[in-house]
This record gives structure tokens, C-alpha cells and sequence, in this order.
């Protein structure tokens, strides 16, 4: 989301759309962990407020899914966060003030080639060649595009962000079912996301 001056990470409305959303489809905790973009002790927190008010349940193979009552409030917390922090803005712009920001705090390469195992070339919209080692993938919710995106990961052995640019797509789907790929790749739906996490990483 878009800076705030009175706070340095993410307010608890966006937590808590983070876990829901990720939760859309039935995930594994490590899995939420890595989707929400949050450690343990703070989605053990979250998700306990999330359970005892129904909104999300444990189902008999601890997986986490949303509830009915879990996907009306999914739906309110995306209109207040895009009247809060005008998520519907123009995303080209949010990414560009993004990057410039990233690009002061890090070594970034545009159009980064990386060749894998395969032999195959991999271009990546953006690479942080820094003690990070990030690819970074700039997308429209597409699956197969997701899908194209883990691949070339798994083929350079780095990890990456996929950031989704189309709120709305139902690329999770895909994502969920995953598994081997899940923990190669970070999905973000907002620039600021993407600055959060190389915050923590960094």
C-alpha cells in the first residue's frame, strides 16, 4: 500500500486482507506464512482472531480456508483499503515510485538475463543482484504467466516476487496447488508490498 508517515509496516486491515486472501483457497501455514508476507508469531496472532470470529477455519488436514462470513469480509476490507490507500490508482506510476526507491537501497538490473540449468536464458522485469538475490516479475494475474514465472525460478535456483497488478484475478487457484514451487516465489498485490518485504529481508 502507499506510504504512511505514521507507520513503518503494514496497518492490521492489511494483515488481515493478506490472510484472507491468501486463504481463498484451502493453504498450509508455512504456505500462509510465505503468501501473507508475515512471520509466525504475527500469523499466529492474526489467524486466531480469524478463527474464533469464524472467518477462516482449520480443516481435518491443517489446511486453512475462508469461510463464507471470511469472503464478506474480504470483499469490505478491499473497498476501505482502496478508499484508504487508493489501491485503484495509476499502478504504473506506484511501481515506478517503487522501484526508484528500491533501486537507491539496492543493486537493481532491468531485463536481467539469467541462463539455468536448462541452458535456457530467463529475463526477469527486474533482478536485485545484492546480498538478496531477487528476481522480480511484474504481472497481470495471468496463471500461465505465474506458472512461467516459478519455472524459470526453479531453472536459476533464486527466489522471486511476482507482483500482481490485477486485484481481481483468480491466479491462486493455481498458485495453491503448487506446492514444490510455493517457497521459490512471493505474491504481492501493491508496490508498497514489494518495498515491506525487501525492508525485512534487507
Amino acid at each position: 500500500m502507499p506510504p504512511n508517515k505514521n507507520r513503518k509496516y503494514r496497518s492490521e486491515l492489511q494483515i488481515l486482507y493478506a490472510i484472507l486472501n491468501a486463504c481463498r483457497y484451502p493453504i498450509g501455514k508455512t504456505h500462509l506464512t510465505y503468501k501473507a508476507n508475515l512471520n509466525s508469531t504475527q500469523l499466529n496472532k492474526y489467524l486466531d482472531i480469524l478463527i474464533k470470529g469464524s472467518y477462516v477455519i482449520v480443516l481435518n488436514n491443517k489446511k486453512i480456508t475462508i469461510t463464507p462470513k471470511g469472503r464478506v469480509l474480504l470483499t469490505k476490507l478491499k473497498d476501505v483499503l482502496s478508499l484508504l490507500y487508493e489501491l485503484n490508482d495509476d499502478v504504473p506510476d506506484r511501481i515506478k515510485r517503487v522501484m526508484s526507491r528500491i533501486k537507491i537501497m539496492f543493486k537493481v538490473k532491468e531485463n536481467y538475463m539469467v541462463k539455468g540449468e536448462s541452458g535456457i536464458l530467463h529475463v526477469f522485469d527486474y533482478f536485485i543482484n545484492d546480498n538478496i538475490k531477487l528476481a522480480i516479475k511484474i504481472g497481470k494475474g495471468d496463471p500461465l504467466e505465474l506458472l512461467s514465472f516459478m519455472v524459470s525460478l526453479i531453472d536459476t535456483g533464486l527466489r522471486g516476487i511476482y507482483l500482481n497488478t490485477e486485484y481481481g484475478s483468480e491466479m491462486f487457484s493455481i498458485y495453491n496447488y503448487l506446492d514444490a514451487f510455493n517457497k521459490n516465489v512471493i505474491i504481492v498485490d501493491d508496490p508498497q508490498e514489494l518495498l515491506e518485504f525487501l525492508f525485512k529481508e534487507g
